[in-house]
């Protein structure tokens, strides 16, 4: 009878997850009982009259909407701070600029189906996102091969990002893992002073790539991994609990524990520790990733379960002119690192269809890192000037808020500087210390 039980959910969940989800022949029958059917994102809202009446420029701007509402809507807000700058300066070609949101729920499959309507429905000159590094992954080899754009994302982290066959249409402001991973191990093994370590990731190429890149170099600063547990990003963790995993890889008492999630799951894992009481005989320094940082966290976690974890993420934007822009704007202060990721992207395309002339997808990715890489160094305040130093042929190099935005050969930024926080108190403590890494 169970074997028939097993059979049944196996099939059903075959059936009715997304084609694009992998790894369900890796589950064991509790994670498969737990693997989340109910997938939807929300359509494309645009006034479909204006972006298809040939007097815009249209950048298409893919988030997890319905799944990272409150992230999602600052990147948006982002975005739209610097089309309404660069609008207010004057036209682009003849047009205005604008900016349309797109929902992936933070599923592959929905963000190659949203690129697709962006590049061929609506005719986007490029493409902001998508903000993980799978559904990025995802786009570009699928999407973009058939329908040349460039995509660059704010956030999209992993190393086999910097490998992809991408015909120079793939960008990111984000810092690879390998740089995140390492100073993660860095800070625990060195700053720190810890000598054994346990690993429990998200398996997906975020999660696998952040905890290879720490594994190897906790190991080469002479530390030793003594335990190694992953959970699948095809489960829904209100139905599936992971505690079990974590104390398991605990049993060793390891000095440091990385944990690698998001600002969702890590509700259900905090809550799930507590309840299981893990830490109750044992509690090991805690080293988060960036994607786990969030109000929600502090609003929905338990916070007895992550007090003192420290966690890390590129430099903090407060007491910076961005930060003063976008609170006089919205009234509130930009929590994302990334929502000036997205602005400084809208920027950058901006800023290459103006000194090339042109949306052409090829030549966009040329001027995208001629208007960042060498020439006179200018900034978004500076936009009445970098026009006419535009119109009169000259170079510039725009730097953005966080980075100096000089792509390398494979569209990488390899100057960003990251910070360590900690989740104390109730509260995230910014720049405990500050780690640069290249």
């Amino acid at each position: 009878m169970r074997k028939l039980i097993v059979l049944t959910i196996a099939y059903s969940i075959a059936t009715g997850v997304n084609a694009q989800d992998e790894g369900l022949q890796n589950l064991d029958i509790n994670e498969l009982v737990a693997v989340d059917l109910e997938k939807s994102s929300l359509p494309i809202n645009v006034d479909s009259t204006l972006v298809l009446s040939g007097k815009t420029i249209n950048l298409g701007l893919i988030l997890p909407i319905s799944k990272f509402k409150d992230f999602s809507s600052e990147l948006i807000q982002g975005g739209q701070l610097a089309v309404n700058e660069i609008n207010a300066s004057g036209y682009i070609l003849g047009k205005q600029l604008h900016l349309i949101p797109a929902d992936d729920a933070a599923e592959s499959g929905f963000a190659a189906d949203k690129a697709q309507k962006l590049t061929s429905k609506y005719k986007v000159a490029g493409l902001i996102g998508p903000t993980s590094s799978s559904r990025f992954i995802k786009v570009v080899n699928e999407v973009i091969a058939e329908n040349p754009v460039v995509a660059i994302s704010p956030s999209a982290t992993s190393v086999e990002v910097t490998t992809l066959e991408d015909n120079d249409m793939a960008f990111r402001t984000a810092a690879s893992d390998a740089l995140q991973g390492k100073t993660a191990a860095i800070y625990s093994s060195q700053n720190l002073g810890h000598k054994t370590a346990a690993i429990f990731y998200l398996n997906n190429v975020y999660g696998k790539g952040l905890a290879d890149e720490f594994k190897k170099n906790f190991e080469q600063s002479g530390g030793k991994i003594v335990g190694e547990a992953y959970y699948s990003p095809l489960v829904n963790l209100r139905d599936y609990d992971v505690s079990p995993k974590v104390a398991e890889i605990l049993e060793s008492k390891p000095n440091v524990l990385y944990l690698v999630s998001n600002s969702i799951d890590i509700i259900d894992i905090s809550h799930q520790l507590d309840s299981a009481q893990v830490f109750k005989d044992h509690r090991p320094a805690i080293i988060g990733s960036d994607a786990m940082r969030g109000d929600n966290v502090l609003e929905k976690a338990s916070l007895p379960a992550l007090d003192g974890m420290y966690g890390t993420s590129v430099k903090s934007l407060k007491e910076t002119s961005f930060e003063e822009k976008f609170e006089k704007t919205y009234g509130k202060r930009p929590e994302y690192e990334e929502t000036a990721d997205v602005y400084d992207i809208v920027y950058l395309f901006a800023l290459a269809m103006i000194q090339g002339n042109t949306t052409d997808a090829t030549a966009l990715a040329e001027h995208i890192r001629a208007v960042s890489h060498t020439g006179k160094k200018v900034k978004a305040k500076d936009l009445t000037e970098v026009r006419k130093l535009l119109k009169a042929g000259k170079d510039i190099d725009y730097d953005g808020v966080n980075s100096s935005l000089d792509f390398d050969k494979n569209g990488d930024v390899p100057d960003r500087e990251y910070q360590i926080w900690q989740l104390k108190n109730g509260r995230f403590n910014d720049n405990i210390a500050r780690i640069k890494m290249k």
